[in-house]
């Protein structure tokens, strides 16, 4: 057992995929298959479940993973002491995140002002849209997005996009509407349901596509306020669709109450990353700060895959 292994392990189990991972680390997707194979038979346990969907951990690897990320999180807290124990860093960080990633940000601001206590920070939540905008006019430094891959390339050319992991748009209900004993609901069990949505661009294609496959939709009311969906949810007069990752980093935060479904139709991969201007232009500040987010973020818990 090396810490590269640990390594591979933590970011396929953050990724739940061995090519991202291998992306993310400079690494060929056989040196991590065969690191983490080696691994397993050392200590005679299978920590993922493969197949073309991804890599997911399994139950009985979930305790051995979050020890994994503790090494990992110690490493990284001595690198960081050794690195940056004589740096001042004083100014101030514009950061924008889509709707439900605000508590990790938090998390991550809260942990660097410990750090660096005359750095401030101004946060904002909106759409991914509006942020690359803020981003293109420098109203933003850096920006928690979600894109498609094709449309990264193609409509953000002038700025740099830093992967984190890939998801969907679910389904969010109450805890205790009937659909929340559900795993999945197909598009024709939608139907009747009232919906409260963010305004958003995928979720608006996504609601386009349920449309032509579940017939009229009612909306109740479309928002940018994540408080007026919670309330939504929470008494019951509406379901609402997001990104899987937003509601995991909302529900590991809050623990709020609310069922995740998945809905049974296509859908096309969405990326989500941090996005910057070029990156010679990015700061000092913003630079330490994308350390420190990648540092608690390798804290939340693996998406076990059921």
């Amino acid at each position: 057992m090396n810490i590269d292994q640990l390594q591979y392990v933590v970011e396929v189990a953050r990724t739940k995929s061995i090519s991202l991972a291998s992306e993310n680390l400079l690494v060929t997707q056989s040196a991590i298959s065969q690191s983490i194979s080696r691994l397993e038979e050392e200590l005679e346990i299978k920590l993922f479940t493969r197949s073309r969907m991804g890599a997911f951990p399994t139950q009985e690897a979930a305790p051995i993973i979050e020890k994994c990320w503790y090494i990992l999180d110690t490493v990284q807290a001595i690198k960081e002491e050794a690195k940056y124990q004589s740096e001042v860093l004083r100014g101030n960080l514009r950061l924008s995140a889509i709707p439900g990633a605000m508590p990790m940000l938090v998390n991550a601001v809260s942990s660097m002002k410990n750090s660096y206590p005359e750095v401030t920070f101004e946060l904002s939540e909106k759409a991914s849209g509006e942020i690359i905008k803020d981003i293109r006019n420098h109203q933003t430094d850096l920006g928690l997005i979600a894109m498609y891959e094709g449309d990264l390339r193609e409509r953000t050319p002038e700025v740099t996009f830093q992967l984190i992991t890939e998801g969907k748009l679910v389904l969010a209900v109450n805890a205790e509407s009937p659909l929340a004993s559900k795993k999945s609901v197909t598009p024709q069990e939608l139907a009747g349901q009232h919906f409260a949505l963010y305004h958003d661009e995928f979720v608006d294609s996504f609601m386009d596509q349920l449309a032509t496959l579940c017939g009229p939709i009612s909306i109740l009311f479309r928002t940018n306020n994540t408080n007026a969906l919670s309330a939504a949810l929470k008494q019951q007069m509406a379901i609402t669709v997001g990104h899987d990752y937003s509601f995991f980093f909302d529900l590991f935060s809050q623990n709020s109450g609310v069922s995740i479904l998945e809905v049974e139709m296509p859908q096309r991969p969405i990326q989500f990353g941090w996005m910057s201007a070029e990156k010679s232009q990015v700061s000092r500040i913003a630079a330490r700060f994308l350390d420190r987010f990648q540092y608690e973020f390798s804290k939340l818990p693996p998406v076990v895959h059921r």
